[in-house]
């Protein structure tokens, strides 16, 4: 059974919203580099990724997810991760991704 993500987006002045609901894997995580790359072609400060609802998330998809931060800090800009639960901080610690996020509650 493929892995399911829902993701939602929210768009304020230079601030983008990514959230996440379901299991982030390698096959959907270009999804949310996508989101990522349309956020900094809007020229955006700052891109929170809200994983409040996230399940689970690969090593795959947290490395794609640190190459996005490394995306938005060569604009200038911040990705914050919001709200991972302790699973997915560790996947991110593991993958070295926790190195290029800012974290938030």
């Amino acid at each position: 059974m493929p892995s399911v993500l829902a993701i939602r987006v929210l768009e304020l002045d230079d601030l983008t919203v990514v959230g996440l609901d379901g299991e982030l894997h390698a096959e959907s995580s270009p999804r949310v580099a996508t989101v990522v790359a349309d956020s900094l072609a809007r020229d955006v400060s700052t891109i929170v990724v809200d994983c409040s609802l996230l399940d689970t998330i690969d090593a795959a998809a947290s490395t794609a997810l640190g190459r996005a931060a490394y995306s938005v800090r060569q604009h200038h800009g911040r990705l914050v991760v919001r709200q991972p639960s302790p699973e997915t901080r560790a996947v991110l610690d593991l993958t070295g991704t926790s190195a290029v996020v800012e974290y938030g509650d």
